[in-house]
């Protein structure tokens, strides 16, 4: 949606045949620190507080950059998404690892009502959405720059055999946005060498 609203041609590629993943069926609550809800229900918090709640829950092994990142821009990606997508949230709670309650919970309960207003908000603004389209991988120029990709379109998870091959060319960018990775072992080893 930013690449969209910054004047980009953009096209989504989800591998499965419906978009959102776990982020759709989810209990659809965002942590973010705070912010109005929290205020309103005199919840007090602090980006600095969720950034030691998050180090705690992630056994100090996390990244730190990125955890800050997180902590100090949430109230304001929450904000976005109730401004610009046009998502309701209807209460806060406490969730998982939290000191205080700052899970912003969707008005339906679920991850569908942050994913399905992207969706559309996608759509109004002409993103191109492609499912079952797999990437296979990165295309590059003779200098190492990313150029494109292949995919397999027509892709029907699991069955690696399903889908036709094909490239797609990158006017200016390639933007890799994946989700969790529990189903890839050696990913999960890098990041933790015990979870075999």
């Amino acid at each position: 949606l930013e690449a969209r609203s910054a004047g980009a041609e953009v096209t989504v590629i989800e591998k499965m045949s419906v978009f959102g993943g776990n982020s759709i069926i989810n209990g659809g609550d965002f942590a973010a620190p705070g912010t109005p809800m929290q205020k309103e229900a005199g919840i007090t918090d602090t980006p600095e507080l969720m950034l030691k709640d998050m180090y705690k829950a992630g056994g100090n092994i996390n990244h730190p950059a990125l955890a800050k990142m997180v902590a100090e821009k949430a109230a304001e990606s929450l904000q976005w998404c109730i401004d610009f997508v046009g998502a309701k949230f209807n209460r806060v709670n406490f969730h998982g690892g939290h000191s205080v309650k700052r899970a912003h919970q969707t008005s339906n309960q679920s991850g569908s009502g942050l994913i399905n207003p992207m969706l559309a908000k996608c759509r109004e603004l002409g993103v191109k959405l492609e499912s079952r389209s797999k990437l296979v991988r990165l295309v590059a120029d003779k200098d190492g720059r990313i150029v494109g990709a292949e995919l397999k379109r027509g892709y029907r998870f699991p069955n690696e055999q399903t889908g036709t091959t094909a490239f797609v060319q990158a006017r200016r960018a390639v933007v890799m946005a994946s989700g969790g990775f529990s189903q890839d072992v050696a990913l999960r080893q890098i990041q933790d060498p015990r979870l075999d």
